[in-house]
This record gives C-alpha cells, sequence and structure tokens, in this order.
C-alpha cells in the first residue's frame, strides 16, 4: 500500500523516540502487503478499530500510542490522519475523527 504522508509520521517519532521502531514497523509492514477490506486488516491487526467508511484506528507499541488513519482500498493508499499518545487520543471525540479525513476547502 502507498501511505500519504509519511513525513507526519517521522515528525512524530522525532519528538516521540519511543513511538520511532513500532511506527518505521507498522509502516514497513503496511507498504509491503495489500488490503482489500477491513476484515483483512483485522486478521493482522486483531486490535484494530474501524469507525466507518474507511476510517481505522491502530494501537501503536502496546497502545502507548494511536494512528489514525484513511484507507482507500481501492487504490490502496493510506492517509495519515493523526498520530498521538493513547491520552490525546482519549481527548477526541468521534466527530473530531470523523472531520479528519474530509476535505479542505482550498478556495482562495
Amino acid at each position: 500500500m502507498r501511505i500519504i504522508s509519511v513525513k507526519r509520521l517521522r515528525a512524530f517519532w522525532e519528538q516521540n523516540v519511543g513511538a520511532r521502531e513500532a511506527l518505521e514497523s507498522w509502516n514497513a509492514f503496511m507498504k509491503e502487503n495489500r488490503f482489500g477490506h477491513p476484515n483483512e486488516l483485522r486478521t493482522v491487526f486483531n486490535h484494530i478499530d474501524f469507525i466507518g467508511d474507511g476510517v481505522a484506528i491502530f494501537n501503536i507499541k502496546g497502545n502507548d500510542y494511536r494512528l489514525i488513519v484513511h484507507i482507500k482500498y481501492k487504490w490502496q493508499v493510506i492517509f495519515i490522519l493523526w498520530i498521538g499518545t493513547h491520552t490525546e487520543y482519549d481527548r477526541l471525540t468521534k466527530d473530531q475523527i470523523k472531520k479528519m479525513k474530509e476535505p479542505k476547502n482550498k478556495k482562495g
């Protein structure tokens, strides 16, 4: 799968060194594999949460961190929406998470 944007992951692990190895492993694994449906992801990541419309929430490093992505299975693309600590994640509402994937209006 193609991952957009790895820069967001790098920026996070530079600030949170303990997340680096786990995020690099996740990134490498996802790039090397293809998934056609959420159930295929669940066979590999049994603690993944799906909130609908391609949005998935991964537990990273034994649930120390949470990674929210939007997956376009048809195009084999993963958009990194948010990465943070478990505590930061607990402060998010479902509405905030759903709005993360909405395209930004770029009228100028």
